[in-house]
């Protein structure tokens, strides 16, 4: 079962079924966009580095920020959680730097980040997003701006009790987690959960599924391998 939001998805089920999967995709949020409550995205020359923390952000924070400001704002550094959301703002021009691993701790061991005193940066999130980043900034000497600029939903099924025992479940983030806990019976040990971070399979262990694997990145290549490492065992193998 595939659970990031629509449209994310099509991809990856394409690939597992052909790799003898049934594919069952049931987005665990919904995306929703925000209007700012600032006008920081009016005038990015100010700041000194741009982040974005994800490929939604990207995709609703990019509108709001007029031609001009972009045109202007050549000399900022432009920086993205991974390689999807960079991949995102590429598609608008703008080219940016990110690191290897696709999580926050990755993002902060970029050179760009380790000394930012007194630098002005600007955060590009989702509403309630985690805090760690701007946090660590902070104490690092940064002055740091947020703008949020959309919000998750969470969604209900009422058809997830059907489905077969040692199945593998994916979740992308710890909002996808909590929507995907609420959907689920009680039997959480008959199945496998997937997710992409050494911080989420953490928190999932301790909900008692029959295995928590870290794909260690949420690309459609890391979550295949991690997903395709399961195929022997749900085979009966």
């Amino acid at each position: 079962m595939l659970t990031r939001p629509e449209g994310e998805n099509e991809l990856l089920a394409s690939k597992l079924a052909s790799s003898g999967w049934d594919v069952l995709v049931r987005p665990m949020l919904k995306i929703e966009g925000l209007l700012p409550r600032t006008q920081l995205l009016s005038n990015l020359t100010i700041f000194d580095k741009i982040i974005f923390v994800s490929k939604n952000s990207v995709r609703h924070g990019l509108p709001f920020m007029n031609y001009g400001s972009l045109e202007s704002s050549h000399h900022n550094i432009w920086l993205a959680i991974g390689r999807g959301t960079a991949t995102e703002l590429k598609k608008h021009g703008v080219s940016a730097k990110f690191p290897i691993k696709s999580d926050t701790e990755s993002l902060l061991e970029l050179e760009e980040l380790k000394r930012p005193r007194l630098h002005r940066i600007l955060i590009i999130r989702g509403e309630g997003g985690r805090d760690l980043l701007e946090k660590t900034l902070i104490q690092r000497g940064a002055k740091v701006s947020l703008c949020e600029v959309y919000r998750r939903i969470a969604l209900n099924y009422p058809d997830l009790d059907t489905m077969p025992l040692g199945s593998v479940l994916t979740s992308n983030s710890l909002g996808a987690l909590e929507s995907l806990l609420s959907n689920l019976p009680n039997s959480r040990k008959d199945f496998n959960l997937v997710v992409p971070s050494k911080r989420i399979a953490t928190i999932a262990t301790k909900f008692s599924f029959g295995s928590v694997t870290n794909s260690e990145g949420a690309s459609n290549d890391k979550l295949y391998e991690a997903i395709m490492s399961l195929k022997s065992s749900c085979d009966g193998g």
